[in-house]
């Protein structure tokens, strides 16, 4: 059996470069049909003015969950990581 995982994946909720949400993102590689997960690696720096870190990382949190509860719809693996900076 072959396992092929893309192991930087970023969502337009928490990093500036992408340009698709956390479910979206999932379903358009599950839709591939040749990846067997990927790992969720959004860029993870200070919060924004005027946000707390506990906000931050709650939201940041939040959108990884959102992307594993995507992928477990599809017995599709979603894992945590994150990009600093």
């Amino acid at each position: 059996m072959e396992y092929i995982y893309d192991l930087h994946v970023h969502s337009k909720e928490c990093s500036g470069c992408a340009c698709t949400g956390a479910r979206d993102m999932v379903r358009a590689y599950i839709d591939q049909g040749i990846y067997t997960g990927i790992v969720f690696t959004n860029h993870f720096g200070a919060p924004p003015v005027g946000k707390s870190w506990e906000d931050h990382v709650t939201h940041y949190w939040n959108n990884y969950l959102e992307a594993k509860e995507e992928g477990e719809k599809a017995d599709f693996q979603v894992f945590f990581g994150f990009e600093l900076g």
